[in-house]
Parts: C-alpha cells; structure tokens; sequence
C-alpha cells in the first residue's frame, strides 16, 4: 500500500478538486474525487484510526477534513452552505490564475510553446488550419446540484461545443481532435449520465465534426466508483474506464496503426505457423461467424493492430515529475494521467514535424510527449503554478 498524503500534502488537491467541480464542493465530492486524483487504493481508504469521540473513522477521510481546515485558516476556502466549501479568491492568486484577456509564452523549447492564459483567448493565437492533433482532457464534468452554482451536465457540453466549433477551423483538413472524458452519475440515483453521448451528437450536429471512434482508458488503480452505488449500496460494479473520443473534420484523417502495432501473442503466432506449413486454405476463407479471413491474415508480422482498450496506469507518487516537484516546492498537478495515452495518439495520428495541441495542459504530459516523438507542439495552462511544475519533466 503506498502511504497517504500528508495533511499538508492535501491542501491543494481539495483545493483543485473544488475548482474541478465548478469553484464548490461537499465533504462527500471531496472525499471521492481527492482519493481518485491521488490514487489512493482501496488498502488506504480502509485504513482506520480512532477520533477524539473515540469512534474509528477513515484515516484518509480524517486526513482531509484537517487539510480543509488549514485551507479555511490559510484562506483557500469558506463555506458556502451547510457542508459546502467554496474557493476564495486567495486561492485563485495561489494558482496564478491568467484571467485577463492576455496570452504571454511563459516557457520555450526547440519544438515547443508553453502559453499561460485561457484556451479561447490562446486559439485565437493559433493559425487556422495548422494544427494536426488537438488531444486533450477537459476540466471534471461540473455536474453539481445547480443550488450550488456550479454547471449543469447540459451546461458542460455546450460550453464543450462552443470551444470544438472554436477549435475546428485550428486542424489541418487531415487533423484529428481527440478528447479523454469520465463516466459522471446522476446525483441521488445509480444511474450515469448521458452528457458524453449527447456530447457527440451534438458535435456532429452543431461543429460538423464526426466521430471516427471511440477509445476506453482502463485504470487499474482506479477507486470504486460513484462510491456510494458501489461500495456503500453494493448496487453496482466499480467503473475503471473513461472514454477517449475521436472526431474528424473530414473522411481524410491522417492515421496510420502501423505506427502503433503491438506484439502478436502466442496464440496469433502459433495460429500463423501452423497454417502456413499446412493447408493454407484451410485457414483462410469465410468464418462460420461471418468474418472472412484473407491471405494477408497469413503474413509473418510479428506484431498485431492493438485494440481500442487501452490499459495505463496513471504516475505514482514517486514519479520522477512528482518527485522532482516536492524538492523545488511546488504541489504537483493532482490528475496526472499516463504519458501513453498522449504518445498514442500523437503516433496515430501524426507525422514528425507535425504540430500538436493541448487547450487543457495541466502538467503538460502531451507536450512531453510530443517532445519526445519529434513533434512541435503548443500546450495552454490557465495556473503558471501548474505549468511551473510541469516544465521540470523537460
């Protein structure tokens, strides 16, 4: 089991786990959407101490109350109704928030922009039809009770829409925009929302951008959720996928899997082998399924077009970027997500030279990404403390 976050170390995940969930958040919210961010397993969240009531109560959920109450004594959050903390504008300058309607190029390397401000005002930095791959993961799906203030799931897919209509004219005719969403509950009740399907529909009906495919991110570490349907009701079983949408702005999309093709398995090897010194006829035909298999099932590759399940694990607390972050001071951005996600999609779908582009850059993991694969690439962060933090992986 690795070992909890501090009290300390808590502070600005609760912090960026409520500006996450539109500026306000429960108790509840917090605890589960700190515990994903961080990763924390199961082993963690069971462990247990005894309280001051002397009643045993969640180690980690103990862990955070303290942390939000040091950022209610530091002045990062108040509350904002019964069980609802809200951030305070102390908390914005904490994060170096860029809000004005200025774009400044904050780092640089022989490839690549990092851009400090808001995606709509950086796009309009961007020359039309220059960008290749557009990859990104957008902000947490604000789908909070609206007494709270915080954003509808209708809400969040027009204001999605709204950015893919300005992000479109930016891809290159052949250019892909691929976006990694989660899976959100409806609050109350053990159903799921349907903001990602309408999200699609709504791109091809209102950007004219088409889905080409749909992708799934399995985490493995990924905790038990929504929490309550699953591990409290014992309804439903643990969801540990998220989406990966790819849309086109035309059938022409520039894509190759020969340039992510895996190792065949044994199974595929042996099943080459063994029809190529016998009958090859025999192999190769039409399936009682339907499916016909062809001669150039028969050809000795070696490697196989991978699925589109793709299972990463995302970086853990002694990643060399978070590790790097602690000893400079500077809290490490709370969802990381796995470098091969990026590096992925930027082989898929681009070429050496290409230009690649992150509106939601975080810690800048696409930009490292693409560094590393010859790529040039533009990344846009609103919070200079995050990107601080992310240009120490270059």
């Amino acid at each position: 089991m690795a070992r909890l976050p501090s009290q300390k170390q808590l502070v600005f995940p609760l912090l960026d786990a409520a500006k996450r969930c539109g500026g306000r958040i429960t108790t509840t919210e917090a605890y589960a959407v700190v515990a994903d961010a961080l990763q924390v397993d199961d082993e963690g969240l069971s462990e247990t101490v005894r309280s001051g009531n002397g009643r045993t109560t969640s180690k980690f959920h103990q862990r955070l109350r303290w942390a939000r109450h040091r950022a209610i004594e530091l002045g990062y959050l108040r509350p904002a109704g019964r069980g609802v903390w809200e951030v305070t504008e102390a908390a914005e300058d904490k994060y170096a928030l860029n809000k004005s309607d200025v774009v400044y190029v904050i780092f640089e390397t022989g490839l690549g922009e990092v851009l400090w401000g808001s995606t709509e005002r950086a796009a309009e930095m961007i020359e039309p039809g220059s960008v290749n791959l557009l990859y990104t993961s957008p902000p947490y799906p604000l789908l909070q009770p609206k007494e709270y203030g915080n954003l509808s799931s209708k809400d969040w897919v027009k204001w999605m829409l709204d950015l893919s209509a300005l992000w479109k004219p930016l891809l290159a005719e052949d250019g892909s925009l691929v976006l990694n969403v989660g899976t959100v509950g409806v609050k109350g009740v053990p159903f799921t929302d349907t903001y990602v399907s309408r999200f699609i529909v709504g791109m091809e009906d209102h950007t004219g951008m088409n889905l080409v495919d749909e992708h799934y991110w399995h985490s493995p570490t990924k905790l038990p959720t929504p929490v309550h349907w699953v591990a409290v009701k014992g309804m439903r079983l643990k969801n540990s996928i998220e989406k990966v949408l790819w849309f086109a702005k035309s059938p022409n999309v520039k894509a190759s899997n020969n340039n992510v093709r895996v190792p065949q398995s044994d199974k595929t090897a042996r099943w080459r082998k063994n029809a190529n010194a016998n009958d090859k006829s025999k192999a190769i035909g039409k399936r009682p399924s339907g499916n016909v298999v062809g001669k150039g099932f028969l050809r000795e590759s070696n490697t196989a077009i991978p699925s589109v399940l793709h299972v990463e694990a995302p970086q853990g607390p002694h990643s060399a970027y978070r590790v790097a972050c602690k000893e400079r001071g500077i809290e490490p951005h709370p969802a990381i997500s796995p470098q091969g996600l990026p590096e992925l999609w930027i082989k898929l779908t681009t070429e050496t030279g290409d230009l690649v582009f992150d509106p939601f850059a975080g810690s800048l993991t696409t930009a490292v990404a693409a560094e590393k694969l010859g790529r040039r690439w533009l990344a846009v962060e609103q919070s200079a403390y995050y990107a601080a933090g992310g240009t120490l992986r270059f």
